[in-house]
């Protein structure tokens, strides 16, 4: 999945971007941002029933959403929990899917109980 430009994120911010622009951001923000939270339930050894980013809005905003984003829904609990128990941090979405999941899997791996 292509990532997407931290300066392109926040131009959904730019009060002089057009709405096509925006509207066009929008979808390739929220394909992302699926496409990482789910990826992020499988190395967590989580299955999902449903799941819904921003209540019934997948829209990123930029002023609220700066540092990390929240997901509600139905989901199996694993062992993991604190950072990426409920979301990710937002710059996973301009972060090569490497590093993202090489931080989720160190993550995962310290806090395991034996």
């Amino acid at each position: 999945m292509k990532i997407i430009s931290q300066d392109r994120v926040l131009k959904l911010s730019n009060t002089d971007i057009t709405k096509r622009e925006y509207d066009a951001i929008v979808i390739e923000v929220e394909d992302r941002v699926n496409y990482v939270w789910e990826n992020l339930l499988k190395i967590s050894d989580r299955e999902f029933v449903w799941y819904v980013f921003r209540g019934d809005v997948n829209c990123i905003n930029p002023r609220t959403d700066n540092e990390k984003l929240w997901f509600e829904g139905e989901y199996s609990s694993s062992v993991i929990d604190g950072d990426f128990q409920s979301g990710f941090p937002t710059r996973f979405i301009w972060t090569k899917d490497e590093v993202w999941q090489k931080e989720v899997l160190n993550h995962i791996a310290q806090n395991k109980t034996f």
